[in-house]
């Protein structure tokens, strides 16, 4: 019996737990329409950067470019900053996706700058802080950016601003650094397209 019951709790606990997130994630869907029309409307699909358009792209780019070190990542993220205009509109794509389109928000950007870099083979780690500040933009936000080492030398990247450079970022952190994990990646694809709809309305 105390099996039983505890079995039932459990299925009862995940009915519930699933019955929440699928509420969350489809008024999170509808609260995201009024930009998903945005795009419909533009026709809005892919964007060419100097012959860039897919992921794969930029990395033969950058092979092409023979440079090593802190110079290829510099380059790297010079490719995605151009290549990604910031946008509230497209909260739902892949990174893959977002660069392919051309648009995306620090994490589309962040992580197409990591796909990026993994296959070129540098070491590099998604991390994020739950608030942030940008002074250009007097913007309170949380945050999503890279850690990239090389030759044993760890530097902050961030495609997210065309004025940033390895290592100086446009942004303050004011909450704890954490590494980017499966859990946060989750809650955060459907927070920040709800964040994205909201701000999309007041912009």
């Amino acid at each position: 019996m105390p099996n039983k019951a505890f079995f039932m709790y459990a299925l009862v606990s995940f009915v519930i737990l699933f019955g929440l997130c699928a509420c969350i994630a489809l008024a999170t869907y509808i609260r995201t329409i009024p930009c998903t029309l945005v795009l419909l409307r533009n026709g809005q699909k892919v964007t060419e950067y100097h012959g860039i358009i897919e992921i794969a792209d930029a990395v033969a780019a950058c092979k092409v470019s023979g440079l090593e070190g802190w110079p290829l990542v510099e380059y790297a993220q010079g490719l995605v900053s151009a290549k990604m205009a910031y946008s509230y509109c497209n909260s739902w794509d892949s990174p893959k996706r977002a660069f392919k389109r051309g648009l995306g928000y620090c994490w589309q950007q962040t992580g197409a700058l990591y796909r990026i870099l993994r296959k070129l083979g540098v070491d590099s780690h998604m991390v994020y802080a739950t608030r942030t500040f940008f002074p250009d933009r007097k913007l309170y936000s949380g945050h999503v950016w890279l850690k990239v080492v090389v030759n044993g030398e760890m530097k902050d990247v961030c495609p997210g601003n065309m004025n940033n450079t390895l290592g100086k970022v446009a942004f303050q952190v004011l909450s704890a650094e954490k590494e980017w994990n499966v859990a946060i990646a989750f809650f955060s694809y459907f927070g920040s397209a709800w964040l994205n709809a909201m701000r999309y309305g007041k912009s």
